[in-house]
């Protein structure tokens, strides 16, 4: 009978040694998705310009909320933590799609970023994977084993193209977007954002590195040119090739011309 009672103990902690461990291989893989500083890496290729063609009329009024149809959320496990994220694939789309994976402003959801990019990724057969919470706080580097943990779960869900996927982010998610660009491994074949510029000291340079863009109005409230030039200067030297796009007069405001820059987004991804 001791014999059977020290045989169930043993089997319950095998048990709860195997969930744990399943709990924490995303974290305990962290490390191996992360991107390992190059000294010698070359430079990126910095230009800067202006697009008054963009800049979206002023907006009657700042409350907003999105207005989606189509968009599932799913549960994910950051570590231990449960999070979810945002999916959206147009109707009937049954072939590997382009994967844009969006990361959204402070107090908004992934759904919010769904909403801006829904009339182009229907106009053009995308996939869209918005992680809430922009994968965590805007001035921390974003965790590798988590979004490849995300991205892997859509695959199981929708005909995601592995060899062609986007990251676009906005304010807070800009940031997200333009670190997980430098510090994360991945097949990225371009990163877009709006309003928002990373913080220098967390860049390191790397080899094959991916383009980035960054629209941002001259109007930002909260975003300031000069020290956007600071950052994009950085990460030129990092090995990114970095567009500096202003939009004269626009301010920090996304949610009237959201659309209009994931089409001007898409158009560029689409070209690389």
């Amino acid at each position: 009978m001791r014999r059977l009672y020290i045989s169930v103990l043993a089997l319950v902690a095998l048990a709860f040694l195997a969930a744990t461990g399943l709990l924490l291989a995303p974290m305990l893989s962290g490390p191996a998705q992360m991107t390992v500083a190059d000294p010698t890496a070359p430079p990126g290729i910095l230009t800067e310009t202006e697009r008054p063609d963009l800049r979206p009329a002023l907006p009657a009024s700042l409350d907003y909320a999105p207005d989606v149809t189509g968009a599932t959320r799913h549960p994910v496990l950051d570590g231990i933590m449960p999070r979810t994220w945002w999916g959206y694939a147009p109707e009937g789309l049954d072939t590997p799609a382009p994967v844009i994976a969006l990361f959204h402003g402070a107090g908004r959801d992934g759904l919010s970023m769904i909403d801006m990019w829904q009339p182009v990724a229907d106009a053009n057969g995308l996939i869209l994977v918005a992680i809430n919470d922009a994968n965590g706080a805007p001035g921390e580097i974003p965790d590798g084993a988590f979004l490849h943990s995300v991205i892997n779960a859509a695959a199981e869900i929708y005909p995601v193209d592995r060899t062609r996927m986007f990251l676009f982010g906005h304010s807070a998610g800009a940031i997200t977007a333009q670190l997980a660009a430098n510090r994360v491994i991945g097949p990225w074949r371009g990163v877009a954002a709006h309003a928002g510029y990373v913080n220098p000291t967390l860049l390191h340079p790397i080899r094959d590195a991916p383009p980035i863009r960054l629209y941002l109005g001259t109007s930002d409230q909260i975003f300031d040119v000069t020290s956007a030039r600071i950052a994009a200067d950085y990460l030129s030297r990092a090995g990114h090739d970095y567009q500096l796009v202003l939009i004269p007069g626009h301010t920090h405001w996304f949610y009237e011309g959201g659309p209009d820059f994931a089409a001007d987004a898409w158009d560029w991804f689409a070209s690389l």
